[in-house]
């Protein structure tokens, strides 16, 4: 990306990542480490080897955020999109073309914007990744530093593994490794950041670049519309999405045991269900953060099970539950008080809007 500044206002070269893409891009993946699944750790950068070809991944560098027993997150840093930061922010924060371009970050949650950035102490509402650098999805904290200029990137989407999946990968060669050399110069972002591991310049022009819909972007207001307005605007994408990400999981409905009444849909995985089966409590997988989700363990009602029941040709789940207290989706009524359910609203018979009930 020849002529234009990838980062946030300042241009300040992006220090703490910027010496192990360097040596990814110049090297190339021949001559990187191999990775190694037990030195697999928040921080970590994993370049694809030559012989990945899934389209997620291929040529990518991923700056892990995240590794455990319940499976991995990342950040792809190396694929500008041609979104312009300033045509999904706020116009209140007046952020010019020159701060440059939204990233693809993976094929999970394209929708959902990060912000990794760089700061002197710890924010509030931020994940420490390594050394100065931070990662976060609030809000706040993205217009906040959008606001300070400081040194960041924007992220649509992110990379997550289900648990033992990336060592898999790892085990298999997919990925090389290479440790963050923090506080080092860097070389020009158009020559590490935006090209194809161990190519020539013209090699990355012939790269397609990922391109997204800006709308699809979520800001706070477009949340408020989606949950509480009366336009129809169902995603038909969902699972189509879900299968991209290679999920291994099933759609969930979870029904008061009691009343009949269908309260919300999700997910599960083999850990998910068994988790479910073990707490006597609804636990699912969450698609967008893939990570295990077990409802009300921060937030929201805790749904007791009383029993589990699959359909016919074994590939959808029922939880038959009973909420401790009433109040079981995120989204709030007029008195401020959370919702019994999450289908609240029904299609007129026009069918042009939405009507609640």
């Amino acid at each position: 990306m020849p002529g234009k500044a990838p980062f946030g206002p300042s241009r300040e070269p992006w220090l703490a990542i910027g010496v192990g893409l360097a040596v990814a891009s110049l090297a190339g993946a021949d001559e990187l480490p191999t990775a190694d699944p037990a030195e697999l750790d928040k921080g970590k950068l994993l370049v694809a080897a030559r012989q990945l070809a899934d389209p997620n991944f291929a040529q990518s560098v991923v700056l892990l955020l995240g590794y455990g027993r319940l499976g991995a997150l990342g950040v792809i840093i190396n694929r500008p999109t041609a979104v312009q930061l300033s045509e999904v922010v706020p116009e209140s924060l007046r952020v010019t073309p020159q701060a440059g371009v939204v990233y693809g970050g993976g094929p999970v949650a394209p929708s959902v914007m990060l912000l990794l950035f760089r700061a002197a102490q710890p924010p509030d509402e931020s994940l420490p990744v390594f050394a100065d650098v931070y990662l976060s999805g609030s809000p706040s904290v993205v217009e906040d530093e959008l606001a300070r200029g400081g040194t960041f990137r924007m992220y649509a989407g992110h990379a997550g593994w289900a648990p033992g999946q990336l060592d898999g990968e790892v085990e298999r060669g997919d990925w090389h490794s290479v440790s963050p050399a923090c506080g080092r110069p860097v070389v020009r972002a158009d020559s590490a950041y935006d090209r194809p591991l161990g190519g020539a310049a013209a090699a990355a022009h012939r790269r397609p670049r990922l391109r997204l819909n800006p709308y699809r972007l979520e800001r706070r207001g477009d949340m408020n519309a989606l949950e509480e307005g009366t336009e129809i605007r169902l995603d038909f994408k969902k699972l189509g999405s879900i299968a991209d990400k290679g999920l291994d999981v099933v759609p969930v409905v979870l029904q008061h045991a009691r009343t009949g009444d269908v309260l919300f849909i999700g997910y599960a995985n083999e850990l998910a269900l068994r988790e479910t089966l073990e707490r006597g409590q609804a636990v699912l997988w969450s698609t967008s953060r893939n990570e295990l989700w077990h409802k009300g363990a921060t937030s929201g009602d805790v749904l007791d099970l009383v029993e589990v029941r699959l359909n016919c040709e074994q590939n959808s789940l029922l939880y038959r539950v009973i909420p401790r207290r009433g109040g079981v989706c995120h989204t709030k009524d007029t008195d401020g008080q959370a919702r019994p359910r999450c289908y609240y609203r029904r299609i007129a018979r026009s069918g042009d809007a939405l009507e609640f009930v």
